[in-house]
């Protein structure tokens, strides 16, 4: 029986510059080009102290604690089958 791959789709909130290297270490990318710019802007503005959301697609499962280490906490996470 082949071993079954997950995708994730989660959200992350903060009002701090964003976590850039998060999304190598959770193999995740924005989903769509509005998550990019919402990304760039926080990194533009040093956050700026505007609370922001990103959706993101990850291929491992996110590491909960440690975006919270960096003031993007997880807000919801799915998990589904990659067929």
């Amino acid at each position: 029986m082949p071993k079954l791959t997950y995708v994730y789709s989660l959200e992350v909130e903060g009002n701090v510059p964003f976590p850039i290297d998060m999304l190598r270490h959770d193999f995740a990318f924005p989903r769509h080009g509005g998550d990019v710019e919402i990304i760039e802007d926080s990194l533009k503005d040093g956050g700026g102290n505007k609370k922001r959301t990103v959706r993101l697609t990850s291929l491992r499962e996110p590491h909960a604690v440690r975006w919270m280490s960096f003031g993007w906490p997880l807000l919801h996470v799915t998990r589904e089958i990659l067929k």
